[in-house]
């Protein structure tokens, strides 16, 4: 019995030995390509998407157990999408333990390893990404499937899911990819591309948190991008999760002219180069379904940051930020940074980022030195002064055709210390009033030595200037503009353009004692005076840059010079009419509808007077009228 027995044993061995080596030969010399177009069958009706890989590999071993290997995949694209690829891969390696899934019913991946893949996002302009097609499609077979059984959708997924063994996979690696984010919805379209991202993911679960880190670079030639992180997979929601994830961006790696080439709108744009910055940020939670974007929390800081532009004479130094980021709603909670011996901040917000972009900003400066951050080296006229200025600012989308007509805004700004070199404007004024030629170099010769200085000085200190400032239509409109200078006050409003184009209507006015020592050297200047016994008449000023241009209005000057010795000449008429009536003794009606009661001489000398004024008011208005 006990021989029998042994016998037994020892035959159902070699039996097993035999049909293992069976086994083995077959998977070593069994052509799984064979199979190829049942395999990618199959994976298009899973997918809904066209599959085709070049070559699959299958071998057995009884260290690393069975080893998958496919090269040359590629995914393709929903027909919504365009005709490209969604996915393009080199090389997939999946190795899986014989033993623990026949011992444990568990599929315990030992290790898969993913080479050079190529994974391209797309957003259309409705908001449509095509990763959504993928659970579109699940969805699609899945309803069909209830609508069979009769069941709830969460009941059957979940059916699904605890239906499967359990699935373990020691480590992920993928090396060299690249994922290329394209918008639709920005015209021409926004393309993001991460390039040599590398990820690595162990002990990875359908049911369990799991580590991954991540490198990568963007619009740089190294990697600038680090994280690390807890994934995780949400079976019930088919969504993907990461956690208590923390991210670095060195931005001194980035390039402008890669920046460029990925982003069209930047075209044409001046780009600083950035010395110097580092983006750190914390994601509590992300996650992602085939609906999109459903949750994210996360907060970051910017620290470091400095940039220099080829426009600016100083780098924009000491650039400190925080953000909040949710699913919705990215918040600036704080931002600043030093120009020269200024400042500036900033905060702001912007809601429903990934479609309605509706943003907001306030932002506020100090002390901004104009010599020392403006190049004005090629400017005929420099501008020097501190700039402080506080402005607030809301817009709807980042479209650069449609971004400035949406935005708007207002502020003020004020400069101190203010000076422009090498112009005079109040001799440049003078000379434009042409009814006394070269008035400018008469009046400076006629003039007081304290006061020819103001005329002969070459350049013009600006001792006062502040303007309220609104922005609306595509357009700057200062609605305010109040400057004083050493010889004159300008009072207006105007508009300034994008392209740095300006006009100004407004008043020219100066001082009543430099105005009574030009008209004391030029008599004819006496025309232009008003009722304060200063020079005031109306300026437009208008120019482009640094090069500027004013234009006094003639005709309303020439209006004025004729009321004036109209005005002169009626009462040297009413003068001789009132006397000859004095002097004949009756009594003639003045423009004064009441005869005075208080007949004391002073009381109806002035009577007599203000009835001539409103005389000669009432017939200039109707001439002028």
């Amino acid at each position: 019995m006990k021989k029998t027995f042994k016998t037994i044993i020892i035959s159902l061995f070699f039996l097993l030995v035999i049909v293992g080596i069976g086994v083995f030969i077959f998977l070593k010399t069994f052509n799984f390509n064979r199979f190829k177009p049942q395999i990618i069958a199959a994976s298009q009706n899973a997918l809904g998407r066209s599959v085709d890989f070049a070559k699959i590999d299958l071998k057995l071993s009884l260290k690393s157990g069975i080893q998958l290997r496919l090269t040359d995949i590629t995914v393709g694209e929903h027909p919504d999408f365009g005709k490209d690829n969604f996915l393009t891969a080199k090389e997939i390696n999946l190795g899986v333990s014989v033993k623990e899934l026949i011992l444990k019913r568990q599929i315990r991946v030992l290790g898969v390893e993913c080479k050079s893949p190529h994974i391209t996002i797309i957003r259309l302009k409705d908001g449509h990404i095509n990763v959504q097609a993928f659970g579109a499609a699940a969805q699609d077979k899945q309803q069909a499937i209830e609508s069979h059984r009769q069941k709830p959708q969460s009941e059957s997924v979940q059916l699904a899911a605890t239906g499967l063994p359990a699935i373990f996979v020691n480590r992920i690696n993928i090396d060299n990819a690249r994922l290329a984010y394209i918008d639709y919805s920005f015209g021409p379209k926004l393309s993001l591309i991460f390039d040599r991202i590398t990820l690595k993911a162990e002990n990875f679960s359908l049911t369990e948190p799991f580590p991954i880190t991540l490198r990568a670079s963007f619009a740089s030639d190294s990697w600038n991008i680090f994280a690390e992180g807890k994934g995780q997979v949400n079976m019930n929601r088919l969504s993907f999760l990461l956690k208590d994830v923390k991210a670095t961006a060195d931005l001194s790696t980035l390039s402008m002219d890669a920046l460029r080439r990925l982003i069209p709108q930047l075209e044409g744009v001046p780009l600083p180069e950035v010395k110097s910055g580092e983006l750190s940020a914390s994601v509590d939670l992300f996650e992602a379904g085939p609906q999109g974007l459903i949750a994210l929390k996360s907060q970051g800081i910017l620290t470091k940051g400095t940039l220099r532009m080829k426009e600016l004479v100083a780098p924009i130094d000491s650039i400190e930020a925080k953000f909040t980021m949710s699913e919705s709603v990215i918040t600036l909670n704080s931002m600043s940074f030093s120009l020269g011996k200024g400042r500036a901040e900033l905060s702001g917000n912007i809601n429903d980022y990934l479609f309605g972009q509706n943003y907001s900003l306030k932002a506020k400066a100090s002390g901004i030195n104009l010599v020392k951050c403006i190049d004005q080296s090629a400017f005929p006229v420099k501008v020097k002064g501190l700039v402080f200025g506080e402005f607030e600012l809301n817009g709807q989308g980042f479209d650069p055709h449609t971004i400035l007509s949406k935005l708007s805004g207002n502020g003020s700004v004020e400069i101190k210390e203010g000076q422009l070199t090498d112009i005079n404007v109040l001799k440049m004024v003078l000379d434009k009033l042409s009814f006394v030629p070269n008035l400018g170099a008469v009046l400076e010769a006629g003039l007081p030595e304290r006061f020819k200085e103001t005329i002969r000085r070459k350049d013009t200190v600006v001792t006062a200037f502040k303007a309220g400032i609104g922005i609306s239509n595509g357009s700057v409109q200062i609605q305010s503009l109040n400057m004083a200078a050493d010889g004159f006050l300008f009072q207006g409003s105007g508009a300034v353009g994008f392209d740095q184009s300006y006009a100004f209507d407004g008043l020219f006015i100066i001082p009543q004692d430099l105005s009574s020592r030009m008209v004391g050297a030029v008599p004819e200047m006496e025309f232009l005076l008003d009722e304060a016994k200063q020079i005031r008449f109306p300026l437009k000023v208008s120019g482009k840059g640094a090069s500027v241009s004013f234009m006094p209005d003639v005709k309303q000057i020439g209006i004025t010079a004729i009321k004036h010795k109209g005005r002169q000449e009626l009462e040297k008429i009413l003068d001789k009419v009132f006397d000859r009536s004095s002097k004949d003794g009756s009594q003639q009606p003045s423009a004064d509808s009441e005869p005075a009661k208080d007949d004391s001489p002073g009381s109806t000398e002035e009577k007599k007077k203000s009835g001539k004024q409103q005389l000669i008011e009432g017939v200039l208005d109707t001439i002028f009228k």
